[in-house]
């Protein structure tokens, strides 16, 4: 794909496109996020890459059918040194919301907090490796009792004490399928 629809679909999915690095890391951000088919994650803007940004196109630049990229970005907006427009999710984590959607928020599932850079997961005194940092969490608005997430796919399902309802999803691979955990922090 030559640069000028390279751009255009990066800055349509609120992606950094300013530098040569920027791109790239962009591009493996959309492919690593992309859900309605596996695209191979290489930095490439190929054929196939081109095909998938043409597809999200058709559906509000979505990487799935009801979630954006930006969705996921870091809350601090790029304070702690990373790009405003960075950004990081797995497909895994993205098909995982999908289904806790279509389970539990027929009607729209906003992501509060989805990826983390480093400084801001300090700042929130998360924990050190957190599922959020790599793009395998989210934190979502509370809404239902742990056990009703299960056989979702998620691998943590955190909730707080407080209320008990889930606020966390995360497909952390260093837990088991189904792991629900307290999460007061």
């Amino acid at each position: 794909m030559n640069l000028t629809t390279l751009i255009f679909y990066l800055k349509a999915h609120g992606l950094n496109w300013g530098t040569r690095e920027h791109r790239r890391t962009s591009v493996i951000a959309f492919q690593e996020a992309f859900t309605w088919w596996d695209l191979k994650v290489d930095g490439i803007p190929g054929a196939e890459t081109l095909k998938a940004f043409k597809h999200g196109a058709k559906f509000g630049h979505r990487i799935s059918p009801h979630f954006k990229i930006s969705e996921f970005r870091c809350a601090c907006g790029g304070k702690y040194g990373h790009h405003r427009n960075e950004v990081h999710v797995h497909r895994d984590l993205v098909r995982v919301l999908e289904r806790v959607r279509a389970r539990h928020y027929p009607h729209g599932l906003g992501i509060t907090n989805g990826w983390r850079c480093a400084g801001y997961n300090r700042a929130v005194h998360g924990i050190a490796g957190s599922a959020h940092t790599v793009g395998r969490a989210a934190d979502i608005p509370r809404r239902a009792a742990p056990k009703t997430f299960t056989g979702l796919g998620a691998h943590g399902i955190g909730y707080k004490a407080s209320h008990g309802l889930v606020t966390h999803v995360d497909v952390a691979t260093n837990l088991p399928t189904d792991h629900i955990f307290r999460e007061d922090y």
